[in-house]
């Protein structure tokens, strides 16, 4: 185990160097509970892994566990990168997005939306937006994130947090994949700015249409579809 440990340290040192210590530590209690039950990283299969999912629930909140159990996921996810496993068993253990707790703000539902055409880039754009926004991100969150936030492995984004504090938040399966998706047609833009979500029209005072969406475009993407 230690070994296989020092290898993903080493790894996420690189990839991710702020986020690094945060997921040395949740690995490092994982393994802690494999040890205790007897089991081994190479061994280890999705009902493990949902076993510990719930033991995470029945200690923290459901986000806080799903937060955690993101490390796990980036862990096996780096092992079978490298070869050392020859799949990676968490992208098997589901997190509900039911098992999140809603923010005490006011923002759609999937219910009060219309439905989005995702037949153009602006329809993909979009639709990733309202899932980020029913999903429970700020919009300050949103226009600030970046294509390095972006975590495939872990399905997830890192977030600006208080006192400027960085953290991982996983996605559920669904708002994952719509953002996934606009990420690939993004990437056929060659945009020289970093942002996610890019304006797809020109606006007044800039040279390129592909520049960060800015808050009035993300209100205006909300109040479109937002019944």
């Amino acid at each position: 185990m230690d070994r296989l440990f020092n290898l993903f340290v080493q790894a996420i040192r690189k990839s991710a160097p702020v986020a690094a210590p945060g997921y040395a530590r949740e690995v490092s209690l994982f393994l802690d509970w494999l040890r205790e039950c007897g089991l081994r990283v190479e061994s280890a299969n999705a009902s493990d892994l949902s076993r510990y999912l719930v033991a995470l629930t029945q200690r923290f909140q459901p986000s806080t566990a799903a937060r955690k159990f993101s490390a796990i996921r980036r862990f096996y996810a780096v092992l079978a990168e490298q070869g050392q496993l020859p799949a990676n068993p968490a992208a098997l253990v589901p997190v509900s997005l039911a098992a999140y707790r809603s923010r005490p703000r006011l923002r759609p539902t999937l219910e009060s939306i219309k439905p989005i055409p995702t037949t153009s880039m602006q329809g993909v754009r979009d639709l990733a937006i309202l899932r980020l926004v029913v999903f429970g991100l700020s919009p300050a969150q949103l226009v600030a994130l970046d294509v390095a936030d972006f975590d495939v492995a872990a399905q997830a984004v890192r977030l600006n947090g208080r006192s400027g504090r960085r953290r991982i938040q996983p996605l559920d399966p669904d708002t994952f994949a719509a953002l996934r998706r606009w990420m690939a047609l993004r990437q056929m833009l060659n945009p020289a700015d970093s942002a996610v979500f890019l304006s797809l029209h020109w606006t007044a005072g800039r040279t390129s249409p592909h520049q960060r969406l800015s808050r009035r475009g993300l209100f205006d993407v909300v109040r479109r579809y937002w019944q």
